[in-house]
């Protein structure tokens, strides 16, 4: 497996299909520009380096958490034929909790 450094998170991306009151179901790749991406954290980072102190400063996510983040902000990469994104953990919107 991948594993990310710093502050940063392996995400797989979730494909998300929405469906119109009609019942025509909008796949991923028509949605508007605007809207978050969905993904699960498959591996995190060890945390930052807070420069005033040198400590290490904790991950707010973990493995296994569902997250909402900038469609834009992901760096794809292919690992052993299947796909992730990378992103910083200031790149997360928020973490799904259900």
């Amino acid at each position: 497996m991948l594993r990310p450094i710093g502050a940063r998170v392996v995400v797989e991306k979730q494909a998300r299909q929405e469906k119109t009151d009609s019942g025509i179901i909008i796949p991923d790749t028509a949605r508007e520009g605007g809207l978050p991406d969905i993904g699960t954290i498959v591996a995190c980072g060890k945390g930052s380096v807070s420069h005033m102190t040198g400590e290490r400063i904790p991950m707010e996510v973990s493995v296994d958490d569902t997250i909402y983040y900038g469609r834009f902000q992901a760096q794809e990469l292919e690992y052993k034929g299947k796909k992730y994104l990378i992103l910083g953990e200031q790149d997360i919107i928020a973490v799904i909790e259900e």
